[in-house]
């Protein structure tokens, strides 16, 4: 488990990061950034720098591009995940 340093009133860390919840449509991320669809689909912090989500998810018919890529990235900044790779087909 990893303990993250007190936010201030306005939810930014010490290093600058502004970490909060966010629920977007079914997605909703939580401060570890630990992403969840519609209570049930998981992706677990740790997981997050695996490229292939997007190929992953974009085979689903219930996934939502616009409503997953805010959740994404501020998965990222709750997590303190400073690189983002992408990998996608079309």
């Amino acid at each position: 488990m990893v303990i993250f340093p007190p936010l201030n009133k306005w939810g930014i860390d010490p290093d600058g990061n502004f970490r909060q919840r966010l629920k977007k449509g079914n997605w909703a991320v939580g401060l570890n950034g630990d992403i969840c669809f519609d209570g049930y689909y998981q992706i677990q912090h740790g997981r997050l720098k695996e490229p292939e989500w997007f190929i992953h998810l974009m085979s689903k018919d219930w996934f939502d591009f616009n409503e997953f890529m805010p959740i994404y990235l501020q998965a990222y900044i709750n997590a303190r995940i400073k690189e983002i790779t992408f990998i996608t087909h079309y």
